[in-house]
């Protein structure tokens, strides 16, 4: 199963995102920051997946982005297309067959592990939406599962960039 890659133009449509707040430790202290859960979908290609904003760099972030046309269900209103550059992180089920690929754009000196995107109920509900209109993810039941048995590996694995 293709997943996205650097290079990919993706459409996601921002209007009507899940947000979720992430918590984790770094230099000894407790952090935490909110961020939106985006679906996304790789054009000409049956990749999709999940995109956490940073909320506090969101309006940085459409900057980047073009105005789409597409006529995608996902896109079909409000929607944006932007290229995955260096300026975007990533984390995955599986580091050697990756089923599930999201994207992270965030401030890179705050050191998040993977898990921590991955666990939140605004991630299980995007991926479910991704799923029903891309049709290409196993069930979401599937996707939690192997999340759940990947967690264990991704303690302490940090965001990786491209």
């Amino acid at each position: 199963m293709a997943v996205v890659q650097k290079g990919d133009s993706i459409s996601l449509a921002p209007d009507g995102a899940e947000s979720t707040k992430i918590k984790w430790q770094q230099n000894f202290a407790q952090r935490s920051k909110v961020f939106n859960v985006i679906p996304f979908t790789v054009k000409g290609s049956g990749a999709s997946g999940t995109l956490f904003l940073e909320n506090g760099l969101a309006e940085e972030f459409l900057k980047l982005c073009e105005k789409d046309e597409s006529a995608n269900p996902l896109s079909a209103s409000g929607g944006y297309t932007i290229q995955v550059t260096d300026v975007m992180q990533y984390g995955q089920d599986d580091a050697d067959d990756p089923k599930v690929r999201f994207l992270v754009y965030h401030d890179k000196s705050d050191n998040i592990y993977q898990h921590r995107f991955m666990q939140t109920t605004a991630f299980g509900n995007v991926m479910e939406k991704v799923s029903d209109v891309a049709g290409n993810i196993p069930g979401l039941g599937d996707v939690m599962k192997k999340v759940a048995g990947y967690t264990k590996a991704f303690v302490g694995d940090s965001l990786r960039s491209f």
